[in-house]
């Protein structure tokens, strides 16, 4: 699922970010900064550099100062972040998979996976809280709250005990 709204990140936000999905993918024993900067000096909307050795990468997120307004696709800066943290996840398996190295067959298809699972822990992520409140209340139904006014009772259903899910 491609974003429908921009996600824009300052350099503050992207740290934070960062660190969260560091966390999330399990890639806390790897010192990873991320910096926001202009596009035309990355030649994208997203770049990152490793050393799978030394457990070390930058990745560079590119800001809308330099996105064009011909792509269809709003900038999603926080899943340009996962996208990158993807390629460092999975290092030792696309190492040899360069869009430089007479492989671009391979490289696309590693760059569509990415991409893919990029777009769907993203998605997931921002529908986490709002699913698993909707099927905790199925599991564990919370009694209508009462009133007593006198001999009348008046009953009030909250917002989360409301017919409908999360619209998955």
């Amino acid at each position: 699922m491609i974003s429908s709204k921009e996600v824009l990140l300052t350099q503050e936000q992207a740290e934070e970010r960062l660190r969260y999905w560091q966390h999330k993918l399990n890639l806390q024993d790897w010192d990873i900064v991320v910096e926001v900067c202009r596009m035309k000096d990355i030649d994208g909307d997203a770049k990152v550099f490793y050393q799978e050795t030394m457990k070390n990468a930058k990745i560079w997120l590119g800001n809308t100062i330099d996105y064009s307004p011909t792509i269809p696709q709003p900038l999603d800066m926080e899943q340009g972040l996962v996208h990158e943290l993807g390629h460092i996840l999975l290092a030792g398996i696309t190492r040899e998979t360069g869009k430089n190295d007479g492989n671009y067959d391979q490289y696309v298809k590693m760059e569509n996976a990415v991409e893919a699972f990029a777009w769907a822990l993203i998605s997931l992520d921002r529908r986490a809280e709002e699913t698993e409140n909707y099927y905790m209340n199925l599991l564990y139904p919370k009694q209508p709250l009462s009133l007593m006014a006198g001999d009348m009772a008046v009953h009030i259903r909250t917002a989360d005990q409301q017919d409908g899910g999360p619209g998955l």
